[in-house]
Order: C-alpha cells, then structure tokens, then sequence
C-alpha cells in the first residue's frame, strides 16, 4: 500500500491518511514520508510533512531520519545504471528540493 506515493496521487495519499498513518510502516521500518522521498514526489512530501501523526524523527531499521534516507536515495541514484542521464537529473532535482524542505520542517539528520 505504501507505493501509492510513486505515483504522485495527493488524493491517493489524502485517503491513506484519512486511516490509521501508523500502520503504514513497512517490515524495513520505512514510512510513507520515505516513499515519497525514494520516487522523487515533492507534493506527497509537502503533505506528509505538514500532517501531525507522520513523526518527523521517525527513523528506520537502518538507522536514518527522513533527511539521511534522502541523501542516501541521491548516491543510488546516480549508481543506477536503469536510469537516463535525465532521469537521473530529475530525481536528483527534486531530492534536493526535499531535502530543503525536510531542513525547514527541521528534520533531523
């Protein structure tokens, strides 16, 4: 259920969190907030960052925050060798604008 976030759906995402948000942690301990950063999906970020029941210090089996998670998905990212030089560009772009807006929202590292 948590890849609704790949697809940009807000309204998808608005539904998810008309329901119970803290069950929507995967077996890896990820979130919805990690999702929408691992595709790139700056609405679905702005939306879950702004709601009071996603926990902003939440931090994965791997030990990372939302903002490192994001900083780790851009080092994969120019790894990945599925991608175009301007696929790349692309999610990297909106990782960073992300990540400037995690650092807003004073997400820890």
């Amino acid at each position: 259920m948590l890849t609704n976030t790949k697809y940009n759906d807000s309204n998808i995402l608005n539904i998810l969190l008309n329901t119970n948000i803290k069950s929507f942690i995967d077996e890896d301990g990820d979130s919805p907030l990690n999702y929408a950063i691992d595709y790139g999906q700056i609405d679905n970020v702005k939306l879950l960052i702004k709601d009071k029941r996603i926990d902003k210090n939440h931090i994965n089996k791997k030990g990372e925050t939302a903002l490192s998670y994001a900083k780790r998905r851009i080092e994969e990212v120019k790894k990945d060798d599925k991608l175009t030089a301007e696929q790349k560009k692309e999610i990297i772009q909106n990782i960073n604008e992300i990540i400037t807006i995690l650092k807003n929202h004073n997400v820890p590292e």
